[in-house]
């Protein structure tokens, strides 16, 4: 049975999209050489496993991805003519999609295929979330937003495809729009960690990606939530680290931006509250994932566990964004740590 399966980043990158493929790659019963045809959209410095081919991912100032916007779609969407020049003339028997963005070229190809079609984020529920909360969320996550969604719901429109969520909630959502489609969940394993020592100091961190759809709920924290907790407990610091942290760097308010975490261990040896202040959700957080795998201490949105069934877990808080100064204060002085030890 030939396959053709194309997919977003490497399974063998470290990241938490990285993760998510490597599982997608498992529950396909892995690569194949002699069967099927691996398409990978390449990002630098990730390693590629052998027997696959590399398509193109044009630069963040390419032309074609300003001409996908004024197309109304989203700015790394594939065209037809660029993945014929990654796949021939071949014919396949299934053809594994493994991003939207890809879907809209697949389709030209192969209009009366049956395409199985990978949701690693369903942006039509944040949308609806956002339509509630009205949050600023930026003029770049707000288009990726609106593009997503409309390409989502034509995805969703067509018989052909056979739809994979990665969460319960977007599966539910779905439904209700959708009640008589079939529509599958693969969401990767998590082992979580019983032993969840609480922090000994008063700090707050945060470790992952600062991209548009996790940037705005990080300035939310910083500005509206972190503010709140200084004004009574100014002995609390919140500590960042992933690409970008530095520019968020203001020690006089209490934010040490430190970078990208390259050592041994955990960053600050795992001792701070691990905040994941996500306020719109869609897709799953690989980090609170690994954060639960590594035992540690965590305060997340309801909205950050999307994917998620977690038993009652010590030192592991949801709560909702406005709640969490009084909730981390709270927390805070219940240990005595910081000011009151």
């Amino acid at each position: 049975m030939k396959r053709l399966l194309i997919l977003p980043v490497s399974p063998l990158g470290k990241g938490g999209y990285n993760i998510a493929v490597s599982d997608d790659v498992k529950r396909l019963g892995g690569i194949n050489p002699e069967q099927d045809h691996v398409v990978i959209f390449p990002h630098s410095n990730q390693p590629n496993p052998e027997h696959c081919v590399l398509l193109p991912r044009p630069s963040k100032l390419s032309p074609r991805r300003y001409l996908n916007l004024l197309r109304l779609r989203t700015s790394t969407e594939t065209t037809a003519r660029e993945l014929k020049s990654v796949i021939g003339d071949r014919d396949f028997d299934e053809i594994f999609c493994g991003e939207v963005s890809f879907y809209r070229g697949l389709k030209s190809i192969f209009p009366d295929k049956r395409i199985t079609v990978r949701f690693h984020n369903l942006f039509c529920l944040p949308r609806v979330r956002q339509s509630f909360y009205r949050y600023n969320i930026g003029p770049v996550f707000k288009i990726n937003l609106e593009l997503f969604s409309r390409l989502e719901r034509e995805i969703l429109r067509d018989p052909l495809v056979d739809p994979i969520l990665i969460a319960d909630a977007e599966k539910v959502f779905l439904k209700l729009q959708y009640p008589t489609r079939d529509i599958e969940i693969w969401n990767p394993p998590v082992e979580i960690k019983p032993e969840r020592p609480a922090p000994r100091s008063p700090r707050i961190a945060y470790m992952g990606s600062l991209a548009a759809h996790q940037k705005f709920g990080m300035h939310y924290f910083v500005h509206q939530i972190l503010p709140k907790i200084r004004a009574q407990r100014p002995d609390v610091e919140f500590h960042m680290f992933g690409a970008g942290s530095k520019s968020w760097n203001d020690p006089e308010h209490g934010v040490i931006g430190h970078g990208f975490f390259d050592g041994d261990g955990l960053p600050l040896g795992g001792d701070a509250l691990f905040a994941c202040p996500d306020l719109l959700g869609g897709g799953i957080k690989i980090k609170v994932g690994d954060w639960l795998s590594w035992g540690l201490p965590i305060i997340a949105t309801p909205f950050a566990l999307d994917g998620y069934q977690l038993p009652n877990l010590e030192n592991m808080i949801t709560a909702e964004i406005d709640d969490w100064p009084k909730v981390i204060i709270d927390y805070f002085d219940s240990l005595e740590i910081g000011k009151n030890s």
